[in-house]
């Protein structure tokens, strides 16, 4: 269920593509539900800590490759 719940956030809830969701976003579905525990809260906040950092890695990843073939090749 937990994982229903993340799934329906992740579509819904972001302001932007890669921004965290909120706090605030995250206990009103958990409430929403019936589900506002703190066990519950921890695992959906270490879900969403875990993408998040993921998604920030890529992007850093693509960054880098990016900025490696437009730099000039000497030789």
């Amino acid at each position: 269920m937990l994982v229903k719940v993340w799934k329906q956030l992740d579509w819904t809830g972001r302001r932007g593509g890669t921004d965290p969701l909120q706090a605030s976003d995250m206990l009103e579905v958990l409430g929403l539900y019936g589900m506002k525990f703190p066990t519950l809260w921890e695992r959906l906040l270490h879900i969403e800590t875990v993408l998040f950092s993921h998604r920030q890695g890529q992007i850093e990843q693509r960054r880098k490759a990016e900025a490696m073939r437009k730099k000039p090749r000497h030789g």
